[in-house]
C-alpha cells in the first residue's frame, strides 16, 4: 500500500505551542486545500516508534503509509472542524452552509455530558472526494509526530515538509502555560526517552542527571532534542523547510507568499484576509485563539518567565543548532545539521 495522496500532502510540524495551528490554517485558506489538524492525537498507531531513527524506518514504510491515508481520511470534528471555514473551490455556498451547521451540532453535542464519549466517531462530511485532483493539496498537521519525521519522509517522498520552530522560551512558557499541563511539574519520564535517543546518547546524557533538574531545563532539552531529530532527520527530505515562527508574523505576506511559492500554490485575497483577521487581535482572544498580537506572542515570555527561568533554558539550548537559530535576533544564517545537509532557517504561535 502506498500513501495516497503523498505528491499532494503539506506537512505542517512542530512542537506544542510553536505555531503550527496557525500556518496550517494559513494554508487551509487556499481555496483548493483540504486540511486535517493534528489527526495523528485522533488516529494513534502504536506499532510504530513514537521516536524512529533513521536506521528503523525502512521496516516501518508500509505501515506508515497505511497509517497516513487514515490521517488524511479521518473527519472527526478535532481533525476535520477548526475554524475558520474558508471558500472552497470544490465546495458549493450551500455545502458550505450545511458542513458549519454540521460542525457547530456536533461542538453542541461535545458540551453535552451524556453524548460527550460519542462525539469522537462522528465524522464531519467534506462535503467533497478527497481523492479528487481538484484537491491541489493535503495540509495535515501536527505537534506529536517530530520524532518520526524522517519516517515521514520516507513514506511521503514527494510530499512538502515544513517544521516550524518557535523561540523556546516562548515555546516552553506558552507550553507550561495549556490548561491540560495544570499540576505538571516533572518531566522525569520523558527525559528518560529522550535520554536513549541518537542525540542524546551522541551528548552523553544521563537520565538522573536530567531528572535533578528543573521543569524549565528539562523542556529545553525537550526542545533541543525534539528539533534536532526532525532537523537532521528531514535534511535528506526531496521537499522541506524549516521557519522561525518569529519570521513568519514579523511579515506573513512576505512569508507566507513564499511558503505557498515552495509549496506549488498561488496566492489569493482569502489568504490576505486570513492574515489579517488572526493578527489583528483584541487582548480578549482565548489561550486556543488563533487571533494574536504578533509582538506579545513573540516577546511575552521576557515578561512572563524569571531571570532564573530564562537562564536555565539558555544554558541547554545555546549550544545546539536549533538553539543557534534563537541566540540573537539577527537574520539567520544557514546551518549545517549533523549529517552534512544545509538548509537556509528562517527566522514564531
Amino acid at each position: 500500500m502506498s500513501y495516497a495522496y503523498d505528491d499532494r500532502t503539506i506537512f505542517v510540524l512542530g512542537s506544542p505551542r510553536s505555531g503550527t495551528a496557525w500556518l496550517s490554517k494559513l494554508f487551509d485558506s487556499h481555496p483548493d486545500a483540504l486540511y486535517r489538524h493534528e489527526p495523528d492525537i485522533a488516529v494513534r498507531n502504536y506499532e510504530i516508534p513514537t521516536i524512529c531513527e533513521l536506521q528503523q524506518a525502512e521496516q516501518f514504510i508500509p505501515q506508515t503509509q497505511a497509517w497516513l491515508n487514515a490521517l488524511a481520511e479521518r473527519r472527526c470534528l478535532k481533525a476535520a472542524g477548526p475554524l475558520p471555514m474558508f471558500a472552497k473551490n470544490y465546495r458549493g455556498p450551500v455545502a458550505s452552509k450545511l458542513r458549519l451547521g454540521l460542525i457547530a451540532l456536533v461542538k453542541a453535542a461535545e458540551r453535552t455530558p451524556v453524548v460527550r464519549r460519542f462525539t469522537n466517531s462522528l465524522e464531519i462530511s467534506d462535503f467533497a472526494d478527497p481523492r479528487s485532483a481538484a484537491r491541489r493539496r493535503f495540509v495535515i498537521s501536527s505537534v506529536s509526530a517530530m520524532g518520526r519525521a524522517g519516517l515521514l519522509s520516507r513514506a511521503a517522498p514527494e510530499s512538502r515538509f515544513i517544521l516550524v520552530l518557535r523561540h523556546p522560551w516562548g515555546q516552553i512558557e506558552s507550553y507550561l502555560r495549556m490548561p491540560e499541563m495544570a499540576g505538571t511539574e516533572r518531566f522525569d519520564e520523558l527525559m528518560t526517552v529522550l535520554a536513549g535517543t541518537e542525540q542524546g546518547r551522541r551528548r552523553n546524557l544521563d537520565p538522573a542527571k536530567l531528572a535533578k533538574l528543573p521543569p524549565m531545563a528539562q523542556l529545553a532539552w525537550a526542545w533541543v532534542i525534539h528539533n534536532e531529530i526532525a532537523l537532521e532527520q528531514l535534511a535528506g527530505a526531496k521537499h522541506f523547510t524549516a521557519e522561525r515562527l518569529f519570521d513568519l508574523t514579523q511579515n506573513p505576506v512576505a512569508a507566507g507568499k513564499r511558503l505557498f511559492d515552495f509549496c506549488g500554490l498561488s496566492w489569493g485575497e482569502q489568504t490576505e484576509k486570513y492574515i489579517a483577521w488572526s493578527t489583528e487581535a483584541t487582548g480578549k482572544e482565548g489561550y486556543y485563539n488563533l487571533r494574536r498580537n504578533a509582538a506579545d506572542a513573540t516577546w511575552g515570555w521576557r515578561r512572563r518567565l524569571t531571570q532564573e527561568q530564562i537562564d536555565s533554558i539558555t544554558e541547554v539550548i545555546a549550544d545546539s543548532v536549533p538553539g543557534q537559530m534563537f541566540m540573537n535576533d539577527q537574520e539567520p544564517k544557514p546551518v549545517e545539521v549533523a549529517n552534512g545537509g544545509a538548509h537556509s532557517l528562517g527566522g514564531e504561535s
